[in-house]
């Protein structure tokens, strides 16, 4: 069962999603993914009781890409978006303004970030590009060309937001952590997947850790090319580890934001004094001070 926070300071009810602690989503993530690591290296790797042998295919082939771990970030993902908009609706009049415009925008990025991902937009998109262009375009595997402007219009919404109001979501402490993290494996993810192809680069870091961490024995489907299985490696077992926590660290960040909310921890711009206002203030006190 999910831990919730405490009570809040702000009278106003609050709903349960908002009120699990930030810590959970994280944790939730962790579990989803240790758990389908666990299965992996039991049934794939150990053969634990002849499991490996009693199946048709490699179990990590279900785990991952449209499986457990995908379908677990769709569900983070679906409720980052609501978390997301219910604050930048409570949040759009006061002195919060600011994150309530940073979290409609990432709401925005968010629901496309999820229509892509259970969609698989990006390779409808590569097909296309392949029958027009061929598998080849500049030289370049064609992936690259098709992929970017699905990649581009998915990073639009979340960089902006963070450009544009993530000051006032760096108010809040507790959600400063869950940002970076956010914001890191969501981009290292992403600019992986879009450079996968170049120069055979998923290939060749399968190939690495497979040869490192399995000692050149990572499971592969009957009959399946080693370099398609060294691609995966990395497309569905380390993409999709890091998406995963990166979903359940943005989920944690709204959380962390309302928490601190509650408590009273997120400072307000208008709190804030300007400069030239307290410079004002100081000169303007000097001669009363002297008369």
């Amino acid at each position: 069962m999910l831990e919730t926070s405490e009570t809040t300071t702000d009278d106003r009810p609050w709903p349960s999603l908002l009120r699990v602690r930030p810590r959970s989503a994280v944790l939730f993530s962790a579990a989803v993914l240790v758990a389908v690591w666990g299965l992996l290296v039991a049934v794939d790797v150990g053969n634990v009781g002849g499991l490996g042998d009693r199946i048709e295919v490699p179990l990590w082939t279900g785990l991952f890409n449209d499986g457990v771990v995908e379908i677990a970030q769709w569900v983070f993902n679906a409720l980052a978006i609501v978390a997301a908009g219910y604050l930048a609706g409570r949040l759009s009049r006061g002195e919060h303004s600011g994150a309530a415009s940073f979290f409609l925008v990432m709401s925005i990025g968010l629901g496309l970030i999820l229509i892509e991902e259970a969609g698989d937009v990006r390779f409808k998109f590569a097909g296309v590009g392949e029958w027009l262009f061929g598998s080849r375009i500049l030289g370049t595997n064609h992936v690259l060309f098709t992929s970017a402007p699905v990649y581009a219009l998915l990073a639009v919404f979340p960089i902006y937001a963070l450009i544009r109001y993530g000051k006032h979501v760096w108010r809040a402490p507790a959600a400063r952590k869950y940002l970076v993290a956010t914001f890191s494996l969501y981009g290292a993810s992403q600019l992986a997947s879009l450079t996968a192809h170049v120069d055979g680069f998923y290939v060749a870091l399968g190939t690495a850790i497979d040869e490192v961490f399995f000692g050149g024995e990572f499971p592969a489907p009957a009959g399946q090319h080693p370099g398609i299985t060294h691609f995966f490696i990395v497309d569905a077992t380390v993409e999709e580890t890091l998406e995963m926590l990166a979903v359940g660290c943005m989920l944690a960040m709204i959380l962390a934001f309302a928490a601190d909310l509650r408590a009273g921890r997120v400072s307000s711009v208008m709190a804030t004094p300007k400069a030239g206002a307290a410079m004002e203030s100081e000169e303007s006190a000097v001669p009363a001070a002297v008369g």
